[in-house]
């Protein structure tokens, strides 16, 4: 295995040409992680809204001046190669597709993942490409979708 691992380096807020390809040390998989060779990755109208650090109250968490993580991309598909000792869900050379949330990095070569975090087997029939795409408006739209879900239980069973 390589001892390294590319990735796009964002240094500070800004537009497109902000982004840095850099090299960094090959990630270790912790205890319940997962080393994943991506295959493919998404690039979201999310991912430039927190490039850009907009909107301005998402800088809380993402960093006041500067991008905390300062790795982009948050969807992905690809080979899980490694896993740390106490994974049970996935082994190497199982294809997996989900999201790398606010720990961002999934615009790289290799990143690590939590087992639990959000991550699925990639159905064969599945293409890397469709499938780094498939979470992020699912994601986007699962909290609003599940209010308005709540909201109209409440009524129904209230009349």
């Amino acid at each position: 295995m390589t001892s390294t691992c590319t990735a796009w380096h964002i240094p500070r807020y800004g537009r497109p040409d902000t982004l840095t390809p850099i090299a960094l040390p090959m990630p270790q998989p912790g205890p319940t992680e997962m080393l994943i060779r991506i295959r493919a990755s998404a690039v979201t109208r999310a991912d430039g809204m927190m490039r850009k650090g907009e909107p301005l109250f998402a800088r809380a968490f993402l960093g006041l001046r500067r991008p905390r993580n300062g790795l982009c991309g948050t969807g992905l598909s690809g080979e899980v190669i490694a896993v740390g000792n106490k994974v049970s869900r996935f082994a190497p050379g199982d294809m997996v597709f989900g999201e790398a949330g606010l720990h961002f990095g999934a615009n790289a070569s290799h990143i690590c993942i939590d087992e639990n975090g959000v991550l699925m087997s990639k159905p064969k029939a599945l293409s890397h490409e469709d499938a780094a795409v498939l979470c992020d408006g699912v994601l986007t739209s699962h909290p609003g979708t599940s209010c308005a879900t709540s909201a109209r239980s409440r009524t129904d069973t209230a009349s």
